[in-house]
């Protein structure tokens, strides 16, 4: 089933150079315009002061969700999909080998936007639908199988949660 998921997705690219050009920039920069929209949002909002704690909140929690995802890398090396299948449409063809579960990408915009959800509801579900956005390029492009994105999504859903648990708990940033 995950291959036959990721050879579906992974169809839609190379063949129109103005899709691949779309789906490359999907799933490597535009997360970079999620998180610089996230933090201009800071000059339409009244309490700047608690804004830019809940900013930093999500943002060391995106980065907790990065190292654990690349501990999680080294422990189990998978190969990507271009690796094994001579058949791959790779569109990012500099991607490193070998550490493709889960996606670092997937893990880490989902926590960021599970995060966000907490503090901002209505604009982390935009971020989370921006964030399975990614995740789901991520495949198209060639770099990820189908459960690398998935197993990401899930990891970056439950370090938010865990970090939020922490936060609220242990009153930080007096929250």
């Amino acid at each position: 089933m995950n291959t036959t998921i990721f050879n579906f997705l992974n169809g839609f690219a190379g063949n129109n150079s103005i899709f691949d050009n779309i789906a490359i920039f999907l799933s490597d920069n535009f997360g970079y315009l999620l998180i610089l929209i996230m933090i201009l949002v800071l000059v339409f909002v009244k309490d700047k002061k608690e804004y830019l704690r809940q900013i930093f909140l999500i943002l060391v929690t995106g980065a907790v969700a990065w190292i654990i995802v690349s501990i999680i890398k080294i422990l189990i090396p998978l190969p990507r999909p271009f690796e094994v299948m001579d058949t791959v449409k790779n569109l990012l063809p500099g991607t490193e080998t070998g550490d493709a579960f889960p996606s670092g990408h997937a893990t880490f915009y989902t926590a960021i936007a599970t995060s966000l959800i907490f503090y901002r509801p209505r604009f982390g579900w935009y971020f989370f639908v921006g964030a399975l956005i990614i995740s789901i390029f991520r495949v198209v492009v060639g770099v990820h199988w189908p459960i690398d994105v998935v197993s990401g999504t899930c990891f970056g859903i439950i370090i938010a949660y865990i970090c939020f648990f922490f936060v609220k708990k242990y009153k930080i940033l007096g929250q």
